[in-house]
């Protein structure tokens, strides 16, 4: 019987192969075959167990073509496993499961048209929450997205030339409606929660920014309490209910400075914190400990501290926002202040400032209005009073009359010397 053995990549961004053991025929050695360019050892496997039936039967194995649905529910999913997060391959896998496969599941991945994709689209529209009622028009265009990976993946890996999703026509986006508290309203909460255990999470996060996974990940090694930095380098994020660990998202490492007293109240939570480990019978935290722990010294799993968050918010009597939405408070409030928005990306940990203007665009609007009244006023001398810098005795008006009338200054003239005599008599003569 012929065997096989499945071979990881040599190189980082390698292939996967498998090699098949051949025994010696009519006086030959033994010999090796090897075949390569397989995207994940789930693919390699496959292909492995095909040949190893070829050689075996002597016959080829002939596979059924891949269907939209068995592509995306399989080969797709293990080609990506290494290359996702867990949190975003399950919302592949939910996004696919519920809206794409029930539909088009059963087409052949090579005969799916962009009008087959469009009518997807429209159906969704139509009917396709699972009530049976309309889908939103943001999460048919999650739907596309995701397919829009899909078959280009597809392209990658040699199993279609084109892709039908890319020319296809999206549904526009329902406009997004961001809820963020004004800063009295921060203020107001911050005032209402200054007794909680967690009054300093409460207060890193209405200043920095800082996403629910982040601040559920931070770990004492993460904060120097000496400059107030804060590096952001692991987040607890959830697959369904299971909490992982993993790194935040592309771009998004950075280092967060926090204000003086930001860092006081954090440096106050480390101390509580040791007081009740120490009831606990528990040692001081580590540097891999959690900085925001529940009572059993346990790190949060990010859905309790937005149900906490909740009911924080609720006590304060404050309109209802999501935990997230301190985060777009923060830039709301720092924008409309007039902090530099390359300082508001840094701290959002966006990819580029584009991002965040495009993100706070109504932020960024406002800006516009003052930016322009400003400038008017500047350039309007008879309508505005002194610029910042210039001094009442310093305006236009005040220049004038300061200024004194004008006297062309008198010409001297000097006495005629001998030698000017001279030369003028030389000139008469």
């Amino acid at each position: 019987m012929v065997k096989g053995s499945v071979r990881a990549p040599r190189n980082p961004g390698g292939s996967w192969a498998y090699r098949i053991d051949l025994p010696a025929v009519r006086g030959q050695e033994r010999r090796q075959v090897q075949v390569g360019g397989f995207v994940s050892e789930a693919d390699a496997r496959v292909a492995l167990a095909d040949a190893l039936v070829e050689y075996d039967s002597d016959r080829p194995v002939r596979r059924a073509p891949d269907t939209v649905g068995g592509f995306l529910t399989d080969r797709w999913q293990r080609g990506i496993r290494q290359e996702v997060a867990e949190s975003a391959l399950s919302n592949y896998v939910s996004i696919v499961s519920t809206y794409v496969v029930p539909r088009i599941g059963d087409v052949r991945l090579s005969r799916l048209s962009t009008r087959q994709v469009e009518q997807l689209y429209v159906d969704l529209l139509a009917g396709g929450a699972r009530d049976g009622g309309p889908l939103s028009a943001t999460t048919v265009g999650q739907v596309h997205r995701t397919l829009r990976r899909a078959f280009n993946d597809a392209i990658r890996w040699g199993l279609l030339n084109a892709s039908p999703v890319t020319p296809a026509k999206v549904p526009r986006q329902d406009g997004r409606t961001m809820t963020v508290w004004t800063p009295a309203q921060s203020v107001a909460f911050l005032a209402s929660v200054r007794g909680d255990r967690l009054f300093a999470l409460w207060l890193v996060a209405l200043h920095t920014g800082i996403r629910r996974g982040e601040l559920a990940g931070l770990r004492w090694r993460d904060v120097d309490l000496v400059s107030g930095k804060v590096s952001i380098v692991v987040q607890r994020t959830t697959d369904g209910y299971r909490v992982v660990t993993v790194e935040p998202k592309a771009g998004s490492r950075r280092v967060v400075q926090l204000a003086a007293d930001v860092t006081a109240q954090v440096r106050a939570h480390r101390d509580r914190q040791a007081v009740e480990r120490a009831a606990l019978g528990l040692d001081g935290a580590g540097p891999d400990d959690a900085v925001f722990a529940d009572e059993f010294g346990r790190p949060f799993h990010p859905q309790r501290l937005r149900r906490m968050f909740g009911r924080a918010s609720e006590r304060a009597g404050l309109p209802a926002i999501r935990l997230h939405d301190l985060r777009h408070t923060m830039a709301t409030t720092a924008l409309t202040a007039g902090i530099h928005p390359k300082i508001v990306q840094e701290r959002l940990g966006h990819t580029t400032v584009a991002m965040t203007l495009d993100t706070y665009s109504h932020v960024t609007d406002t800006i516009q209005s003052a930016a322009a009244e400003e400038l008017h006023r500047i350039m309007n001398p008879s309508e505005r009073g002194p610029v910042i810098g210039e001094s009442l005795e310093e305006t236009p008006e005040a220049l004038r009359a300061a200024a004194k009338p004008f006297a062309p200054r008198k010409r001297k003239h000097r006495r005629p010397t001998a030698a000017d005599e001279v030369f003028v008599k030389s000139i008469n003569e």
